[in-house]
């Protein structure tokens, strides 16, 4: 078993919470902190951290759509399509989100199917009452992307610490 997941990826319970991972050829002993997730209702507005990465929400004001190329408004929100209450987490198994300029929906595990699988409940996942609004590394869901009628845009960026 351990072989297999050298060569592939993955992790294997050994014990009571204690797991060897494999990720890009290395084995590794973790014990199941590292495996766990987070979830954390925020409001969408300034810096939120969470262990080593800041996420950076900023409010567009007098939002024009004709300002940005295509490639950055995946990173961009329309606030008013937002509904509920908002949260960072981490992905939950197997949800998907359609994302923007994207003309089929994804299930969030297959996008990180190139992240080791140790890093893949570190990646931030923003969703509201209805599911994932934004993928750290892919972008926003189509339901709340931008469009020329948007008048109050949030721009996402997640940084390192």
């Amino acid at each position: 078993a351990v072989k297999s997941i050298l060569s592939s990826g993955g992790k294997i319970n050994i014990q009571k919470q204690v797991y060897i991972v494999a990720a890009s050829g290395r084995l590794t002993i973790t014990d199941s902190a590292a495996n766990e997730k987070f979830y954390k209702p925020v409001t969408l507005n300034g810096e939120i951290c969470f262990e080593d990465k800041k996420t950076v929400i900023t409010q567009l004001s007098s939002f024009d759509i004709s300002a940005y190329n295509k490639n950055s408004l995946k990173w961009l929100l329309d606030a008013d399509k937002i509904v509920g209450q908002t949260v960072l987490r981490s992905y939950l198994g197997n949800e998907k989100i359609k994302l923007y300029g994207k003309e089929f929906t994804s299930v969030i595990k297959k996008l990180f199917a190139k992240i080791p699988p140790d890093k893949r409940n570190r990646q931030i996942v923003i969703s509201d009452d209805l599911g994932a609004i934004f993928v750290e590394g892919f972008g926003v869901a189509d339901r709340v992307s931008v469009n020329s009628r948007t008048h109050n845009a949030l721009s996402i960026k997640i940084e390192r610490i």
